[in-house]
């Protein structure tokens, strides 16, 4: 079945800069790519899902318990809500994102019944209903309407270890709660089926001493990213666990197709910003039949919520005849990372809203988003040839060192490696998207290495 992913102004996140009307011509179906690893799989929209297989369970109190990492799991057809359990130690803040790919058997690009994905924080409570202690940081991209085109929905959610600006007032009990338990819900149509999911799971300590300023409005401006042409290709991934990396200054020539999703990944340190934008070149107007097309570009951060400037979207309509197509340009920035960003004012505004800089708050990968969809529901051609785009990132600002984080008895944490930043490190292994995810068994590790070598010192002493 072909890629069928979100709907361009449903899946934008937050800041997605949409270039309107690039016409297709007609070619044979291309099958989307798949995983290769046994922990890998990806459904028919071609969205790959990776991690340990999870038992989501349908009550609080048979829910499995959870450590931060990287999951799979199926969620069933039709309305459903499952858990998951997790422990935090005070003053720590957890996070959640939950992805997967909304699509209808037999339908090629369109929906025809409402879906959403969401994720949340829940505690037990005395009344019955689980009390909510997470903070959305967004509903884009977490569900698609009726006549909405296809796509990869992403949930996130954050469940703070203290007080912010961000924070949507939760109560003093969800700020205590060492045990929480990771709520996911969702709503389709049962001839949707089931949904194969990914979920990514994330932990931030506390940290001593006076953390960085938040970014003040002159940080919110957009930062402008010039396209390049240079001849160079790197293949797309096709979800956030396979997507490849993209050098700070990179380019690449990136065919899209429509109802389909792809990613990259790019290293953000702390104190800098990333920029991106797509290049939706004109040429003369092929002869094969033509089908207007949106085009979008989208940043998520290491926790994969959305990030980016809001003001940058620019349109070109284009009619689906011989008409040549207009070049075009989308762009997308982030603010600069900063762990005090948690406490932007929620009334300050630029070209990066508030709410987008609220979530720069983590160094590590940032993903970056493409997709394609028919500009109109009545157009439902199948196989439809790809369309030639040029996808340009930047990052600017030298990266710092960022703030010091505590573990349970306030003793600081180790500076992290490049590579453990965040999942799909320079060696291409799994772990967590923040370095303290695993900072247990790294420490174990450390110790068990120096003892090692503390012995082979001793043995060559004694020969």
């Amino acid at each position: 079945m072909r890629a069928r992913l979100l709907a361009v102004l449903t899946t934008c996140l937050l800041g997605c800069a949409v270039v309107v009307g690039a016409p297709m011509a007609e070619a044979e179906p291309v099958a989307s790519p798949t995983a290769d690893a046994p922990a890998d799989s990806a459904d028919d929209a071609g969205f790959t899902v990776r991690g340990q297989q999870l038992d989501l369970r349908t009550s609080l109190g048979s829910a499995p318990q959870v450590e931060p990492g990287l999951y799979r799991a199926t969620l069933p057809a039709g309305k459903s809500t499952t858990y998951a359990k997790i422990q935090r130690r005070p003053g720590e803040t957890l996070n959640v994102a939950v992805s997967g790919a909304a699509l209808e058997p037999g339908k090629p690009y369109f929906a025809t019944a409402d879906h959403r994905l969401a994720a949340d924080f829940v505690i037990p409570s005395e009344y019955g209903t689980p009390t909510t202690c997470g903070r959305s940081s967004s509903s884009a991209g977490t569900y698609l309407s009726s006549g909405d085109a296809f796509g990869v929905l992403t949930a996130t959610n954050t469940a703070e270890g203290a007080k912010t600006p961000r924070t949507i007032a939760p109560n003093d009990e969800c700020y205590q709660a060492t045990t929480l338990y990771i709520e996911i819900s969702r709503e389709a149509p049962p001839a949707a089926g089931a949904m194969p999911v990914e979920i990514q799971v994330t932990r931030e300590p506390k940290i001593t001493g006076t953390p960085d300023q938040p970014v003040t409005k002159a940080d919110l401006a957009k930062l402008q990213t010039l396209p390049k042409d240079d001849d160079v290709v790197v293949a797309p991934g096709r979800g956030y666990s396979d997507a490849p990396e993209l050098k700070p200054d990179g380019t690449t020539r990136l065919d899209v197709r429509l109802g389909e999703t792809y990613f990259y990944k790019v290293r953000v340190g702390w104190g800098q910003r990333l920029g991106a934008s797509l290049d939706v070149p004109g040429r003369a107007a092929p002869k094969a039949p033509q089908v207007d097309t949106e085009v979008s570009l989208g940043l998520r951060n290491p926790m994969r919520q959305g990030v980016g400037s809001t003001t940058s979207s620019q349109s070109a309509q284009q009619p689906g005849d011989d008409t040549a197509i207009t070049p075009d340009v989308a762009e997308v920035s982030t603010a600069p990372v900063r762990w005090a960003n948690r406490s932007v004012d929620s009334t300050l505004y630029g070209d990066i809203s508030s709410d987008s800089a609220q979530a720069t708050t983590a160094a590590g990968w940032y993903y970056v988003v493409v997709r394609a969809d028919p500009s109109d529901s009545a157009e439902t051609k199948t196989g439809v040839a790809p369309y030639r785009t040029q996808l340009t990132v930047q990052v600017t600002g030298t990266a710092g060192s960022g703030p010091t984080f505590v573990d349970a008895s306030n003793q600081a944490m180790p500076a992290p490696k490049p590579g453990e930043l965040s999942i799909g490190g320079q060696d291409g292994g799994s772990g967590s998207s923040l370095p303290w995810a695993r900072i247990g068994g790294g420490i174990a590790a450390a110790l068990l290495a120096a003892l090692a070598v503390a012995w082979a010192l001793r043995a060559r002493r004694n020969a």
